[in-house]
């Protein structure tokens, strides 16, 4: 089912789905907020009553295949790698070279595990790479951007998605085939790119939480956007983080702040 609602500055929209086998609920939010052209999307779990208990290793904030491009030989990939007094080193690599190898997937039935993958850990949350990240188009300039709020452990990752519903030839249907090399994969015309962004793992963190009918967990909050070119899709996230900042009086006094970020009082003031 779905809801909706309207918020003092945005909308919200609500996607319940459920597993009737295990009784868990997943909610996918997705709020907007009038002055930007971004996206704020999380997942909530839960349990119906009555479900045993759940343990999760792994639930993400942002999942999709709408990346811009179905052509990964075009798409960029936009990280910044970050450390003391060398913060927000931005850089762009291809996709396809040198993190997503461009396999026959036609051959066997299967494709590529590969892709791209930043990691953040612990309570400094910018203290390996910064948590945003892009994909562009750089035939068109059109970019897919999002950033993870959050100050603690997060990751996000690039990678190739096929599709199961048309190219993946399921694993029963291999078994004894009459090919040699298995079974061929069928249409691979809808194959594509996919985004995954999410706050901490198991695998990745040593992170998990057990959810129990009557409690919920909801992940780390992440937003996104998409827009013409990479510098209004980064402004846009800008845009998002100014309008739903909470009120706080140095809005209005403009008050003088001394950062000296440990670099000219070396942390003792």
């Amino acid at each position: 089912e779905h809801h909706e609602e309207t918020l003092p500055d945005g909308q919200r929209l609500t996607i319940t789905q459920e597993d009737p086998e295990t009784g868990l609920l997943l909610d996918s939010v997705f709020e907007t907020a009038a002055q930007a052209r971004a996206v704020r999307t999380m997942t909530r779990v839960r349990l119906r009553d009555g479900a045993d208990p759940i343990r999760v290793l792994h639930v993400s904030s942002l999942a999709t295949a709408a990346v811009i491009s179905d052509d990964l030989t075009s798409l960029d990939v936009w990280s910044a790698e970050s450390s003391p007094r060398a913060e927000g080193r931005w850089n762009s690599r291809p996709l396809r070279t040198p993190g997503l190898a461009d396999i026959d997937a036609k051959e066997r039935g299967e494709y590529t595990w590969s892709g791209r993958q930043v990691i953040g850990f612990g309570t400094r949350s910018t203290l390996l790479a910064v948590p945003v990240g892009a994909l562009v188009n750089c035939l068109t300039g059109v970019t897919f951007a999002w950033q993870i709020e959050h100050n603690g452990s997060w990751m996000w990752e690039v990678g190739e998605l096929a599709d199961r519903s048309r190219g993946i030839v399921p694993p029963h249907d291999r078994v004894r085939s009459r090919f040699p090399a298995g079974v061929m994969q069928g249409d691979t015309s809808h194959d594509g790119a996919y985004v995954v962004a999410a706050g901490p793992t198991d695998g990745r963190h040593s992170w998990s939480v057990v959810v129990r009918p009557g409690t919920s967990f909801t992940t780390v909050p992440v937003t996104f956007t998409v827009a013409a070119t990479r510098d209004d899709a980064f402004g846009q996230l800008a845009a998002f983080r100014r309008a739903v900042r909470r009120p706080h009086p140095q809005n209005d006094t403009l008050p003088v702040i001394f950062n000296d970020y440990m670099n000219t009082l070396v942390g003792d003031p």
